[in-house]
């Protein structure tokens, strides 16, 4: 037995997971609705425990982290709407000291730094979440807050957790026909980048980095620098099936056939890895000969990877502790020192079990990829979901902008995680959205802005 669902409740949902290292993952759900409210990752004690609240449309509003294993802290979150549903305000509370690192170097504003307010105005304290070698630091109870502005197109405005005292957008603007979802520069405390756009409205260059395109829109070169670059490449029917990350470090290269996936490292080792639910199997080729390792995939409500188990060393489990916060932005937080491996497994199934890229600010989600710093996908859709839905013609917001609420599997159409059962949950935000320069919704309205 590698992976077991032992349990399941009267609607089917399985609360009960067993894995062959003796590990469980344990889910409990509300009654009236089916929604998750808490999962606890368990192997002689707790590892990890999150519980979750909702509103009555199931939007997110209470995330609490506690974390026994690897790093001991509470965190809880708090997230807050508009009347479009569309995330205004998160809130953090971290109590308990920790301290860890990352995997690979990231730009510093990866994650919200600087300093921030404590409820009631006591005297401001300076949390560091990340810095530029990964590493992050907390004191002994630390609070952050983020606010989240949107204009009419759900366009960003403004996002509170980029550098130290948050980032404004500036778009194209103007009647549709100009492409007013388009942004054009984003400014924050490390600087202004500036973006431009191909015919196809895909981002060819971010400021950072350059684009190179398929000629059906999807990227296969992502470029910083010749030595500091990805390359992707797609099968028959558009699907990702080759990543080639080229680092001053060196090389590494991945085959994806479904469930199966080759790899050949810097050092020149081979990996072979097999996918079977939450469970990867590894035979690696070294110079010397063949080991194999069995790990296991631990994920939260959203589909994303937070924990990552093993084979027990001197009992202990775990491997690995990795955190998001609510725009996708991945923290490892703690991560066993001879577990190397973990380091590329949490980026290959990371947020919402999407390829992660962290150090070029980017989620590879199928069709397009997205960035979780800016909060937008870096390629327009091509598709309208939700034609009643005012809100979906932004060809660039991620999930209507509520990350927490909604996935997007494919990287074209997202996905709602809770809908109550036997109730008609109405679309959000209607005709009653005012758009400005408001007109008539016709043909440009059609093919999104």
């Amino acid at each position: 037995m590698i992976e077991q669902v032992t349990q399941v409740n009267a609607h089917g949902n399985g609360t009960r997971v067993q894995f062959q290292n003796g590990a469980e993952t344990l889910y409990s759900y509300q009654s009236s609705t089916g929604w998750l409210t808490g999962m606890t990752v368990y192997h002689s004690g707790v590892i990890r425990n999150i519980d979750y609240q909702y509103d009555l449309n199931g939007n997110l509003t209470s995330r609490q982290q506690t974390f026994r294993q690897g790093t001991g802290s509470d965190v809880n979150e708090s997230f807050y709407y508009d009347n479009l549903y569309r995330l205004t305000q998160y809130t953090q509370e971290t109590r308990g000291d920790w301290g860890g690192g990352g995997d690979e170097p990231c730009p510093p504003d990866m994650v919200c730094t600087g300093p921030v307010p404590d409820p009631g105005d006591p005297p401001p304290k300076e949390i560091q979440s990340l810095h530029g070698n990964s590493s992050y630091t907390t004191s002994s109870s630390t609070n952050m807050v983020a606010h989240y502005t949107y204009d009419g197109y759900g366009n960003l405005l403004s996002k509170g957790d980029v550098g130290f005292n948050g980032a404004s957008y500036t778009y194209a603007g103007g009647a549709p026909e100009s492409r007013p979802t388009r942004l054009l520069s984003v400014s924050s405390s490390h600087g202004t980048q500036t973006f431009t756009y191909d015919g196809n409205g895909n981002v060819i260059n971010d400021g950072l980095q350059s684009f190179t395109y398929t000629t059906f829109d999807k990227p296969i070169e992502v470029r910083r620098a010749a030595d500091f670059r990805t390359l992707f490449r797609y099968g028959p029917k558009r699907e990702l099936v080759y990543q080639q990350d080229i680092r001053p470090t060196g090389t590494q290269t991945r085959w994806l056939f479904g469930g199966y996936e080759r790899s050949v490292q810097e050092n020149g080792d081979i990996e072979h890895r097999f996918m079977v639910g939450g469970t990867v199997v590894t035979h690696t080729e070294h110079g010397s000969g063949t080991t194999e390792q069995v790990t296991h995939l631990h994920k939260d409500a959203q589909g994303s990877t937070v924990v990552i188990t093993g084979n027990a060393v001197l009992g202990n489990v775990l491997k690995q502790q990795i955190a998001y916060d609510p725009w996708g932005k991945q923290a490892t937080l703690w991560s066993h020192n001879q577990f190397v491996f973990g380091l590329r497994l949490g980026k290959m199934r990371g947020y919402t079990g999407h390829t992660m890229v962290n150090d070029l600010n980017l989620i590879h989600m199928g069709g397009r990829t997205y960035n979780p710093v800016l909060g937008r996908f870096m390629q327009a859709d091509p598709f309208i979901q939700a034609g009643a839905n005012l809100q979906n013609y932004n060809r660039y917001s991620y999930v209507l902008n509520n990350p927490l609420s909604y996935t997007d599997p494919s990287g074209y159409l997202f996905k709602k995680l809770n809908t109550k059962f036997g109730r008609f949950t109405p679309l959000l935000a209607m005709a009653v959205m005012i758009i400005p320069g408001a007109q008539p919704i016709g043909a440009t309205m059609l093919k999104g802005f």
